[in-house]
């Protein structure tokens, strides 16, 4: 969001690693040491989707937006989740 002040978005308990932003949603996932992405919404800087079950720390996050109502977010693990 240009012009505002940078924001904190509560959540990981442990260190983020990676992060990746969509401009045209307004939204950022985020992979980080606690094994866990998190998918946000930055407008309402709150956090809308968890998503555990990964067997390490996660180093990186690429969300692709596929449409309004579905997505797809890949790790460093090589694996994909759909949402």
């Amino acid at each position: 969001m240009r012009g505002s002040s940078p924001q904190t978005l509560h959540g990981h308990t442990g260190a983020v690693l990676a992060i990746d932003f969509d401009p045209q949603f307004n939204l950022l996932v985020s992979a980080a040491a606690d094994k866990t992405l998190r998918l946000w919404d930055v407008a309402h800087e709150r956090c809308t989707r968890v998503f555990y079950g990964h067997g390490g720390t996660l180093h990186r996050a690429v969300h692709a937006r596929l449409g309004p109502t579905d997505g797809l977010i890949s790790h460093a693990a090589c694996r994909a989740t759909s949402f």
